[in-house]
């Protein structure tokens, strides 16, 4: 029932994410996600709650999780792995998940929601920057998933055909690690 509603955000938007339509989508009896989800909020916050579990499945498949490295540039790897899943074969997830957080720019109620879905990754991003010696972890963390963010928005809707995940976030990670105040700072 979930993976039917994040086909539908991710297909056609935000408007299409009716009970209803979840189970026609599913393929499930008539009344299966409203008596799931009474409210039209608590399919949205259900939805994102499956979405984040899946995108941390997918991160845990990558290798990302375990500190295949502890350096700039297997962070920058990992990132780049993460970007080129979410254009490519996750297009369809990263297009739900950016309906949903658009929606929660003017429902508020939803964004308890986002927030806790936000979390994990945060900290995971904070445990990374932390073993290749960011000064400020958290801070890192959550400048470097909206930047991610960024540039998976920029190209959802300005695609640019030699796109290189890698280069664009070297530079951001770099600086981020440290690496670039530390370069001042010796001078």
């Amino acid at each position: 029932m979930l993976d039917a509603a994040l086909d539908l955000l991710g297909e056609a938007g935000i408007r299409a994410l009716t009970h209803g339509a979840v189970d026609r989508h599913g393929g499930l009896p008539p009344g299966t996600a409203s008596n799931y989800f009474r409210t039209r909020d608590a399919l949205l916050s259900g939805v994102l709650e499956h979405l984040a579990r899946r995108e941390l499945r997918l991160i845990a498949s990558l290798g990302t999780d375990q500190h295949s490295g502890s350096s700039v540039a297997s962070l920058v790897d990992e990132a780049a792995s993460m970007v080129a899943f979410l254009l490519g074969p996750g297009r369809t997830q990263t297009l739900a998940r950016h309906a949903i957080f658009l929606e929660a720019a003017w429902r508020p109620e939803l964004r308890p929601s986002l927030l806790a879905a936000t979390v994990p990754f945060w900290e995971l991003l904070a445990d990374r920057l932390t073993s290749i010696g960011a000064p400020t972890p958290q801070a890192a963390a959550r400048t470097l998933l909206s930047c991610i963010d960024g540039v998976i928005i920029d190209q959802l809707i300005r695609p640019q055909q030699d796109f290189d995940a890698r280069s664009t976030l070297e530079p951001l990670v770099t600086a981020l690690a440290g690496s670039v105040s530390e370069t001042l700072d010796s001078r």
